[in-house]
């Protein structure tokens, strides 16, 4: 089965927030593989999705060997971006898309009934 990146992105998000990972305060890995076991994902989505966080810079992940676990600390640009993921798919945020979607529309359709929009003509293709 095929996951879609944002989806996996977004539950990186909810797992780590919820674990209540902060800019350069490390959490423990295990408790955000616990939180990601919630979410019904594998946990190869889980290693494939830090290792982009990592790789993008996004993150550190080091071995604690006092605690005998990873701890995975999130920089400040990684910090940012999964903020900003989340606000994606909160409710405010789904319903400031729609808000936008919404007026786009209702300018385009006034284009269209004042007669201001010039339609491009598409060619269609002939079925094989």
């Amino acid at each position: 089965m095929q996951i879609d990146d944002r989806l996996r992105r977004a539950a990186l998000a909810e797992a780590l927030a919820a674990v209540g990972a902060r800019r350069r305060r490390p959490v423990r890995y295990a408790c955000v593989a616990e939180r990601w076991a919630k979410t019904g994902l594998r946990r190869s989505d889980l290693d494939h999705c830090v290792d982009r966080l990592v790789q993008r810079r996004g993150a550190c992940l080091r071995f604690a060997a006092g605690q005998g676990d990873w701890l995975l600390s999130l920089t400040p640009a990684g910090a940012s971006q999964l903020r900003k993921q989340r606000a994606l798919w909160s409710p405010a945020g789904l319903r400031n898309a729609l808000s936008l979607r919404r007026r786009r529309l209702r300018q385009r359709a006034r284009q269209v009934c004042a007669g201001t929009v010039v339609r491009p003509s598409v060619e269609r293709r002939q079925p094989a």
